[in-house]
């Protein structure tokens, strides 16, 4: 559960730093989203205006793309840094680097077509044809409360790991979106004068699969509540002992 809320901060800063249909910020930003909704033939024209200056700044492009780079490395190892062992965080840094430049190349190329793609990390109304559940690696996620075995050992899996299920099975498990706990990644969706439509699903993890970490939780604080009962208790003792040997 730490490595897709981990994959849900990186997720976030990519959307907010890189996969943006044009390489600026705040209201401008959003008023030429609001123009994609309006009239997709003049915001693409006007993107592929933008695009085109960027191509003959060649200077400020690098700074702009540095820029979104260095904020994106900040907003990350910020939240996830301190997770780290220490002696794993120059290597992170190096993955994390990698990543945004991997990113900002593939970036590059779908910006160029026609339509106005967007990364979406998050829900917008009905959008259950949007996103997938993410499979974790680890105890079943969809164990219910009070079963006392995991779908590994369930499965005769020694190392008490799930199996994926094939792709007619997860067709099958569709859950509705109103039911998403977090999106891990986002899903790609592509606008232009016929409407909207959905590239890629995004992954999330929905509310069942959280019920393990939610009880894992749980549990930490009833036996830490317990040891300072213990301990409280203790000292209740001693005291009234000593109250009474006086």
């Amino acid at each position: 559960m730490r490595v897709a809320a981990a994959v849900a901060v990186i997720s976030f800063a990519l959307c907010e730093h890189i996969f943006c249909p044009i390489e600026r910020e705040g209201d401008f930003a959003e008023a030429m989203s609001d123009l994609a909704s309006e009239d997709p033939t003049t915001e693409a024209h006007c993107r592929s205006a933008l695009l085109a200056i960027l191509e003959h700044l060649p200077d400020y492009h690098r700074a702009v793309l540095e820029s979104a780079r260095r904020n994106l490395k900040q907003d990350v190892t910020k939240c996830l840094e301190p997770l780290i062992p220490e002696q794993s965080r120059d290597a992170f840094r190096a993955d994390l680097d990698s990543l945004c430049s991997t990113a900002q190349e593939e970036w590059a190329a779908i910006r160029r077509v026609k339509g106005r793609w967007n990364a979406q990390l998050g829900r917008l109304g009905n959008d259950d044809n949007n996103w997938e559940r993410a499979q974790l690696w680890g105890p079943a996620a969809a164990n219910i409360r009070g079963n006392g075995n995991t779908q590994g050992q369930a499965n005769g899996n020694p190392r008490n790991r799930p199996t994926p299920p094939t792709p007619a099975e997860s067709q099958q498990t569709t859950t509705p979106s109103s039911q998403i706990s977090i999106c891990m990644w986002p899903s790609l969706r592509a606008t232009n004068e016929d409407g909207s439509l959905t590239i890629l699903c995004g992954l999330a993890l929905f509310k069942d699969q959280i019920i393990p970490a939610e009880d894992e939780e749980r549990e930490r604080h009833e036996r830490r509540a317990s040891r300072n009962d213990g301990r409280n208790g203790g000292r209740r003792i001693r005291a009234i002992s000593f109250r009474e040997g006086s």
